[in-house]
């Protein structure tokens, strides 16, 4: 989801959808984030398919507010194999926060760098 959006220093917007995504805890997982507020973003369903997203919207409805949903919850929700997932973008666990997102903006960088020369 990137490039960071100016209205907030903690915003970013998808580039594929549009989507507006802000006030972030450092709890929280940028896809499962996306899924909760934008369900239908052709981004996060090409990802992580349809069911990823409605399993999201599910949880949404029963989970208490103050207790997180990680990526990982929802994957064992769905009762698939993590490793359903393995091409999900994400950061090195010994990077710093930042570095982390740098990865994740040159993922998405390189990503849409290749449609926009189609």
């Amino acid at each position: 989801m990137l490039p960071r959006d100016s209205a907030k220093k903690d915003s970013v917007r998808c580039f594929f959808c549009g989507g507006s995504l802000h006030d972030w805890e450092a709890t929280d997982d940028p896809w499962v984030a996306h899924a909760k507020s934008f369900p239908m973003c052709g981004f996060v369903v090409q990802s992580l398919g349809k069911n990823f997203s409605d399993t999201v919207q599910r949880m949404v409805h029963v989970r208490n507010k103050n207790n997180p949903m990680s990526f990982e919850i929802v994957v064992e929700e769905m009762k698939v194999h993590p490793s359903n997932f393995q091409n999900r973008p994400t950061g090195n666990n010994d990077q710093t926060q930042e570095g982390a997102q740098q990865k994740d903006l040159n993922e998405a960088s390189e990503y849409f760098k290749a449609f926009k020369t189609c």
